[in-house]
């Protein structure tokens, strides 16, 4: 909060913005619903003492796995897809001014911060307001005073199911179960987890809004008549709240 101080002279604008991109390091590569038919068949067929009896799937219900003629009953889901977007944007914004005279000098910022989750359609979003602000006085020939305040506000939402539980969703999903019907409305999934709607805020959301605010008051008083020698004193207040609610 004080590293960044005024500086003597005219005043000086700056402002920055930064765009920023993120997306997974690596994702497994996971079965399509044509080639999950298959294995269930080749286990099926070596749990079989007789072989072969007892296929789970035909040719046929395969083939219309693959095609994708019948998404009703023959769905052809790629639960990655359904849930994450391929990157995610995050932005931030800086505006600052600074300057002063030989006596007071000033520094003063705005800032904001903007993160959008990995979820397709989903609900986690992240956003900071900040500001900052560092003023340095010579109010006599013994005494400079100086004043630091910053302070955020943070708005944070995310969906009633957690990451754990989202990607356990996804990677516990058979590909040979549709994300939504033909007609738009969601399934249920499997064992009634269907990650691409717990992402969203369909079921609720959890929001934490938080603020925080810091402040340093300083002061150096130069001993009249004794070279070299000062009193430095400081006060200082950090305050924050922090609210949950979830719906």
């Amino acid at each position: 909060m004080t590293t960044k101080k005024g500086k003597t002279g005219k005043p000086t604008i700056n402002y920055s913005f930064n765009q920023g991109f993120s997306s997974p390091t690596r994702l497994p590569k996971m079965a399509d619903a044509a080639t999950y038919a298959q294995i269930m068949n080749e286990i099926s067929f070596d749990s079989n003492p007789a072989g072969g009896l007892n296929q789970s799937y035909t040719a046929d219900q395969i083939e219309k796995f693959r095609n994708g003629s019948d998404p009703l009953l023959y769905p052809n889901t790629d639960w990655l897809d359904q849930t994450l977007e391929k990157t995610a944007l995050q932005s931030q914004h800086s505006l600052s001014i600074n300057g002063g005279s030989e006596d007071v000098k000033y520094y003063m910022s705005l800032g904001t911060v903007s993160q959008d989750g990995l979820y397709k359609n989903g609900a986690t979003k992240y956003n900071q307001y900040n500001f900052r602000t560092n003023i340095d006085a010579n109010v006599s020939k013994y005494l400079k005073v100086g004043l630091s305040v910053s302070g955020r506000q943070e708005n944070r939402v995310f969906p009633q199911v957690g990451a754990g539980d989202i990607f356990r969703s996804i990677y516990r999903a058979k590909p040979i179960a549709a994300a939504y019907y033909p007609n738009g409305l969601p399934t249920t999934g499997i064992e009634n987890a269907n990650p691409a709607v717990q992402v969203t805020d369909i079921g609720g959301t959890n929001k934490n809004p938080t603020q925080v605010l810091n402040g340093i008051l300083r002061a150096t008083f130069i001993i009249p008549g004794v070279e070299g020698l000062s009193v430095d004193g400081f006060f200082s207040a950090d305050k924050s709240n922090v609210f949950s609610k979830k719906f």
